[in-house]
């Protein structure tokens, strides 16, 4: 080790190269968190359009009306029905919204000239969004486990 090379020192420890790719892989991803959060939001809406697009003509093509008609339910019934058919629909525009919400400018007036009111700053930014991300998702296969529980009760259910 010659006199020019640097000894980078983290809490008091010198770090070796594998420590130094680590810090560089953090750094890649701190820098990188908001980018992928707003992919994920794309993705989330990409999904749940095409659900509600591909949920909608699935509905108007079937006989449910008929069907539900032909059951004989009691209206208490038919009402629990309409409402377990209609709410993926609900979920999945949420869920929209939610992913939507994940591209909203969040502004914070911090002192950006302080490294750590800056990253701190960052980092709440990055964990709103990430909530904001993860509630989208939860809600999409929410709103994708209804339909499969809608297909068990009408098979059951029909005649």
């Amino acid at each position: 080790m010659s006199d020019n090379d640097e000894v980078i020192e983290v809490d008091g420890l010198p770090l070796n190269d594998s420590d130094l790719a680590l810090l560089g892989t953090a750094q890649d991803m701190i820098e990188k968190g908001i980018d992928s959060q707003e992919c994920g939001a794309k993705q989330v809406i990409s999904t749940a359009g095409l659900l509600l697009g591909i949920y909608f003509v699935a509905i108007s093509l079937s006989d449910l009306k008929k069907g539900l008609v032909a059951q004989q339910l009691e209206p208490c019934e038919q009402a629990v029905l309409v409402v377990v058919f209609v709410a993926p629909i609900i979920f999945w525009l949420i869920s929209m919204v939610l992913a939507l919400r994940v591209f909203v400018p969040v502004s914070h007036y911090d002192d950006i000239y302080s490294h750590e009111k800056a990253l701190g700053t960052y980092t709440r930014i990055l964990n709103l969004k990430y909530k904001r991300l993860k509630y989208a998702i939860m809600m999409l296969v929410l709103g994708f486990i209804l339909p499969v529980i809608c297909i068990i009760v009408y098979l059951v259910r029909s005649p």
